[in-house]
Parts: structure tokens; sequence; C-alpha cells
């Protein structure tokens, strides 16, 4: 298909050259993030879910023009792509986000310490000279620290496989992982998932600890442990992409 007559590309943003815009055929614009890859064989287009932009991959040989050409001829499908995406719910007051699946709605109050912390169903966020956004998003990493730990020290003693450490991450690849030092790593965004939820991907990881495969054997661990694989697994493929909109904003 040969590109849109409007889709110019703007080269900057600001002075920035490594964001561009490019004018979608809706009339609308889409920020595209330019980054340059010793690794890339080919220049592509990536959407970046927790940032609800795209990025402008450009290998090393590729000039930017090259890049900015590829990207113009294919606006209508990043536009398609970009419309995929679920609304952005960034962190502000009165927004409201799941919590382990439970509605809650962020209330600010003006004060002299930081704090933050949990009222029934809201999140009450004392704002001295943190940013509102900055200090969610650390609580709820916190909370989801503590949820997952509670979760992996229990099955890791019911088979008798302790962990090293546990962390939490933004990652995007995948939700949780397991190292052969017995290291576990996971998303700090699933504390936006239902309870069962957590429990699978804990039972998943912690049963790595006993089998680095996903054998039959490791399976029936997982099911022993209390995963429900089948339902969990259809719920993040259903659901898992809408966890990065919140605390997100549309890119400017």
């Amino acid at each position: 298909m040969p590109p849109q007559p409007n889709c110019a590309l703007v080269p900057t943003i600001q002075g920035n050259p490594d964001i561009a815009i490019i004018a979608l055929p809706d009339g609308s614009d889409a920020t595209l993030r330019v980054r340059r890859s010793a690794r890339a064989k080919r220049v592509a287009i990536r959407i970046l879910p927790n940032s609800f932009a795209a990025e402008l991959v450009l290998p090393p040989k590729v000039s930017r023009r090259q890049g900015i050409k590829f990207a113009s001829e294919r606006a209508a499908w990043l536009q398609d792509h970009l419309a995929r995406l679920p609304t952005p719910v960034p962190f502000a007051d009165g927004a409201v986000f799941p919590f382990l699946d439970r509605p809650i709605t962020i209330r600010r109050l003006d004060a002299s310490i930081d704090s933050v912390r949990r009222d029934d169903d809201d999140l009450i966020v004392r704002i001295a000279r943190r940013d509102l956004s900055a200090a969610v998003r650390g609580y709820l990493r916190d909370e989801a620290r503590r949820e997952l730990s509670v979760r992996a020290m229990d099955m890791s003693d019911r088979i008798g496989r302790p962990f090293r450490r546990l962390t939490v991450r933004d990652t995007h690849s995948r939700w949780g992982s397991c190292s052969w030092q017995g290291d576990l790593s996971f998303s700090w965004r699933l504390i936006f998932s239902p309870e069962w939820v957590l429990d699978y991907l804990v039972a998943h990881e912690v049963s790595h600890l006993v089998h680095m495969d996903h054998s039959a054997s490791f399976w029936r661990l997982v099911e022993e442990l209390g995963g429900k694989p089948d339902e969990a697994r259809r719920w993040l493929r259903n659901n898992g992409p809408g966890l990065y909109r919140y605390g997100a904003v549309t890119a400017a």
C-alpha cells in the first residue's frame, strides 16, 4: 500500500532527535521513539504497551532518513496497532485501578510528610514533595513484593526447596522467572491481577526450583501447589496487556 499523502514525519520533538511524530491517516499524531540497535538486523516498529507509544528501531547501517521512510510507509499499520492498546489510567487523584482485582480509588491529600496507605476501597496518598505517580508506583511495588514473597515462602517450604531471593521488576517479556541459582523474579504489575493468578505465577516459578523444564512432573507440581495453569494462562492472555495501562501516560 502506498503511503498516505498526509503521513509526513516530523523528525524531532522540542529539539530531541530521538523522538519523532508521524501523522496518521486519520489525522492524529503518533509518537515514535527512535533507537539505534547494534543487534537489530532490519528496521522495525515496536509497540510499547507500557508507555503507549511506538519505537522505531534502526540497525547500525540504516540511516535515520531510511527509518523515517519505513515508518511513513507503515502509518496505517501503526494507527491500527496503537488503536488496539487499552486506554491509559495514569496514577492521579480520583483514578481507579484494581488491587488484587478489587477496585481502589486514589485520594490525594496535601501533607508535610509523604505517606501512602489503603483505607478500605481508597488509597490515601499524602504528598509533601514526592510526585503522586511515583509514590503510588513505589507503594504498589512494595505490596507486590510482599504478596509474592508470602506465597513463595509458603510454597517453597512445602516442597523443601528454598529460593535465594525474590525481586520485582517492570518486565515486558515475561510475568515471572526462576534462575538456576534459585532467584525468583516477578512483574510488580501482577498486583493488579486476581489472587489466584498470583498463586499460579508463584506456583509456576517455585516449581522450577525442582524441575527446570515444563515436563509433566513440573505441571503436576504446579497444580499440587495450588496453581490453575489453564485458567490463569487464559486470564493473562486476555487481560495481561491491559495491566500496562495502570500508571501509564500517553506520550506527548
